[in-house]
């Protein structure tokens, strides 16, 4: 036999490549898409599923943003609408503005922040609702939906404009002509919520990205935050430098409206922090600009008037002014002159210089620009109060040090990406604020604007593989699980059998005293006692507040059931190429350290994480194994007050005299005589009467503590709990309430790990 193997797996594996070769390998694009609100880029990546299942190694083509002719560099997130209709893009606004009567920049929004204040079931409400579609603006009165609509039409004729550019579309058309489909990857801020990333996905539904088919090939969209899309991008970044184990490389993405931040482990594989702000990007210096020139405009009466007259014509004029000086700030920072000139319709042009421009950004609040220009939120701009964009950006980065040294997350470099990067006061403040790097470690981007694009493009493939790995941990909740908890109730049946004979006879041993004392008249009376005190409401809280049985549950869960789990997720993270994770840090009944190496854990979330894991725990014990107990115990009572009749019927019958003396006057003559001849019939009638006679003194301390153990011991109550533990009925009740109550615990701590997925 091993000879034929070794004959025909050579043949049969020639065939097999053989067939794979000739069958179709299905091919993907991947276009990130990052829709900035200065400036936008997209990015192209085509993989095959071969290549997404083992290890996804990107090549991205350099693409040509309409408006420009130099591949790979972002255009202005910036449109106008010319005389018939049609997009025109950032150049053509600038050479002569007055052409256009709509003119549209800084478009982008929080979306949340054109809603009210709803509470936490409304926002899960409109969350849904706008996943469903785009709604009816009656459907959501909270909306503000006229400045939602206007910002839903700059992204969708923003995004159609470039997407459906001649250009673009050619070249796209052929780089994919052998893909089966295109995946849209769009990145949203980090800091926005579930509500804000639905209205921004319903928007871009409408747009060219949602029809299901681009350039000749099925489609499909998705959004993700840019954090995200920053760690994939940066795990070749950091790659650069070397940094000791235990040392996180820091990635800052300045944009135009916000600032993301992203800490990963020195190899690239572990994401530990997501941060930023929603409002400290540097638009707000286009704005400053802005105001400064129309101060200089103002100097010549003539010129302001003519101004005016312009506005009151064509208010989106305003924008392209903004546009001119977003170019000049860009220029300045781009050149060795350190100057640029500002040049708007026919006004003369107005010099401005480094100086001026730092003097705009160290020195002028930025909160009222932002209230008057883009509406930011009242309660921002109070936040905002009068301080400088530096003042603003240093308070930010402090901040984040402070974060991350709560979270023992040890910064070894920091990567600086994003147009904005390229001012020097942005690397100067950081290497002023992480001082203890020097700044040799603080690096620029060579490529910044590309950063998030390229990240982009890499989600989808990743994704690919996190819902690979999202259905194999579905399927090992599904039939691992189960067993896990199956093969570890006889653990807990051991354990607990003992516990719980423990409180019985606690119980049994303090009513029995009380009867020898004659608190009791009978024993009957001393059952109903225990009876009573074996109740449901009264069981519950005995065992809710039994050291020992709590102990008995939690040490099963943790050490068993959480453990032997634990082991097979770890077996399911190997197999998807994640390794440095230990079976306790997958154990979901453990509370996790504040710093988990291997696994995204913020502060903010931790205390949530605990009560998590506290309360599970807790269910297990009260709601899963205590209905279980309570049932079993309350089952045992009529058993044990007949073991005692029965043991007291034997003690009297061992006193020759006064034994005897004390049955007839309970039961007669002819029923002791019928018991002695062993007659069942008469046992049980002298049972039933002893247990209801008013026993002399004397009687009752025949039953001494250690015989009444001893009875209790013969009545196999511990094998009683055991088998009631271990029955059908109770296991699969068990296996199913355990199964269910931490399925999402697993989910959550599986999700994590998409980040760590290669």
């Amino acid at each position: 036999m091993r000879i034929f193997r070794q004959f025909i797996e050579p043949v049969r594996n020639t065939f097999f490549l053989g067939f794979c070769r000739c069958n179709h390998i299905m091919k993907k694009a991947y276009i990130g898409y990052d829709l900035g609100d200065g400036e936008t880029i997209t990015d192209l990546a085509i993989l095959d599923e071969e290549a997404v299942r083992t290890s996804i190694q990107m090549h991205f083509s350099e693409m040509e943003m309409p408006d420009i002719n130099e591949a790979g560099k972002a255009i202005p997130t910036a449109f106008a609408l010319d005389a018939d209709g049609e997009v025109i893009f950032a150049s053509s606004i600038l050479e002569d503005p007055m052409l256009y009567q709509r003119i549209c920049i800084n478009f982008k929004r929080c979306p949340s922040d054109m809603i009210k204040k709803t509470d936490e079931k409304r926002t899960k409400e409109l969350v849904d609702i706008f996943n469903a579609g785009w709604p009816a603006p009656e459907s959501v009165p909270e909306v503000d939906f006229d400045r939602l609509s206007e910002f839903a039409d700059a992204v969708i004729t923003f995004t159609d404009a470039i997407f459906n550019n001649g250009k673009y579309n050619t070249k796209v058309h052929d780089a994919i002509i052998s893909c089966d489909s295109v995946m849209f990857c769009v990145g949203h801020p980090t800091r926005w919520n579930k509500l804000d990333v639905a209205i921004y996905k319903s928007i871009l539904e409408k747009s060219v990205l949602g029809n299901g088919t681009y350039a000749g090939k099925k489609s499909e969209l998705m959004l993700d935050a840019e954090s995200r899309a920053a760690f994939l991008y940066v795990r070749d970044k950091a790659g650069v430098t070397i940094l000791p184990k235990g040392k996180a490389a820091l990635l800052l993405d300045m944009g135009s409206s916000t600032i993301d931040i992203t800490a990963t482990t020195s190899d690239s594989r572990n994401h530990l922090y997501n941060s930023g702000n929603n409002y400290l990007g540097v638009r707000s210096i286009d704005f400053l600009i802005r105001d400064w020139y129309l101060e200089k405009l103002k100097e010549d009466a003539e010129d302001w008037k003519v101004y005016e007259e312009l506005i009151s014509l064509n208010p989106t004029l305003e924008m392209a002014l903004t546009l001119s000086c977003r170019k000049a700030k860009e220029t300045i920072y781009s050149v060795a002159a350190k100057r640029a000139r500002i040049s708007f319709a026919d006004f003369a042009s107005v010099r401005l210089s480094q100086d001026i421009l730092n003097e705009l950004v160290y020195n002028r609040p930025i909160s009222k620009v932002l209230k008057e220009t883009i509406s930011i939120p009242d309660d921002v701009a109070v936040a905002l109060g009068d301080k400088t964009w530096i003042t603003l950006f240093r308070e930010f980065l402090n901040d984040q040090k402070k974060k991350l040294a709560t979270q023992k997350i040890d910064v070894g470099c920091i990567l600086l990406t994003g147009s904005a990067s390229k001012m020097p006061f942005v690397k100067e403040l950081v290497t002023e604020v992480f001082n203890d790097l020097g700044k040799d470690r603080v690096l620029s981007d060579m490529n910044p604007s590309r950063s998030i694009s390229m990240g982009l493009a890499l989600v989808g493939p990743n994704d690919y593989k996190a819902r690979e790995f999202s259905l194999a941990v579905e399927d090992m909740i599904r039939t691992i699980v189960p067993k896990c908890i199956d093969s570890s109730i006889g653990d807990l049946a051991d354990s607990l059998s003992k516990v719980v004979e423990n409180v019985v006879f606690s119980i049994v041993m303090k009513r029995m005293k009380e009867w020898k004392e004659g608190k009791f008249t009978t024993l009957n009376s001393m059952t109903r006692a225990i009876e009573n005190d074996c109740s449901k409401d009264k069981l519950d809280a005995l065992l809710r507040k039994n050291e020992a049985y709590n102990k008995a549950i939690s040490d099963w869960v943790i050490n068993k059931v959480g453990a032997d789990i634990a082991i097979q997720m770890k077996s399911l993270c190997q197999r998807f190429g994640v390794t440095n994770i230990t079976v306790d840090q997958l154990n979901v009944f453990k509370i996790p350290s504040v710093k988990i190496e291997g696994l995204p854990n913020p502060t903010e979330g931790m205390l949530d994480t605990i009560m998590t894991v506290v309360s599970l725990i807790a269910g297990v014990i009260t709601y899963i194994v205590l209905p279980t107990v309570i049932g079993v115990i309350i089952g045992l009572i009529a058993l044990i007050s007949g073991d005692i009749a029965l043991l007291l019927l034997g003690l009297l019958l061992a006193i020759p005299e006064a034994g005897l003396v004390l049955l007839i006057a309970i039961a007669g003559v002819a029923v002791v005589i019928a018991i002695r001849n062993g007659m069942e019939e008469a046992k049980k009638e002298i049972l039933n009467k002893i247990q209801q006679y008013d026993l002399p003194g004397w009687s009752r301390k025949l039953v001494s503590d250690e015989k009444v153990v001893e009875k209790l011991n013969n009545s196999n109550i511990r094998l009683k709990i055991k088998e009631a533990i271990m029955s059908k009925e109770s296991k699969d009740q068990i296996i199913s309430s355990v199964t269910q109550s931490i399925r999402e615990q697993i989910e959550q701590r599986m999700e994590v790990i998409k980040y760590l997925i290669k």
